[in-house]
Order: structure tokens, then sequence, then C-alpha cells
């Protein structure tokens, strides 16, 4: 299973991944963490950290990656404003109310 695959499934569970240091801790519904999702956590801690630490994009601290890829990636900021970010720019832009995200 990836890193991804772990985090996709952790949303769809409500699980919450906590990074704490060089710990990873998690908040979670009853009956949403088996033993089967807790030994891929365990065997994946350290990608999960990595991925789950906060990134800054041109001086904005992510919050939350809304969509990615190698070229572009919008995310949101810790007060939810959104913003595109150019890697290859190393810029970032408010995304307006007129834009649509596809």
């Amino acid at each position: 299973m990836t890193v991804q695959e772990i985090l996709q499934i952790a949303r769809e569970r409500d699980i919450d991944l906590i990074p704490a240091g060089d710990r990873l801790r998690y908040r979670y519904p009853e009956g949403a963490l088996d033993d089967d999702f807790l030994q891929e956590l365990r065997r994946h801690k350290q990608e999960i950290l990595t991925a789950l630490r906060p990134r800054v994009f041109d001086g904005h601290t992510v919050a939350r990656v809304i969509w990615g890829t190698p070229n572009m990636a919008i995310f949101a900021d810790e007060q939810g404003q959104l913003w595109r970010y150019l890697p290859s720019w190393g810029k970032a832009w408010p995304v307006t109310g007129s834009e649509t995200i596809h």
C-alpha cells in the first residue's frame, strides 16, 4: 500500500493522523482502525510523517493540498484561503472567487 493510499483510506474512515515530532498519533471513530490498517500505519510511519509535515509555498503554510500535479498545486492555507502554486516559478497566487478548479 502506498502512502497516498493510506492517507486516502484514513480520510475515508475519518481517522485523524497527527504528526508529533517523530511519533505518529491518531484519533478515530470506533471500528475505523483495524489491525491490518494499523500495521500499514506502522510500516509506513516515517513516510507518513514526511507527507504530513507542514509545507510552505511562497511563504504560505499549507494546511491542506486540494489538488496537485508536478507542475501545479492548489492548496488551502491555515486561514482557509485557496492558493495556486507553480513549483517552476516558486510562486503562489490567491485563487479568486471567479475561478473554477477542475
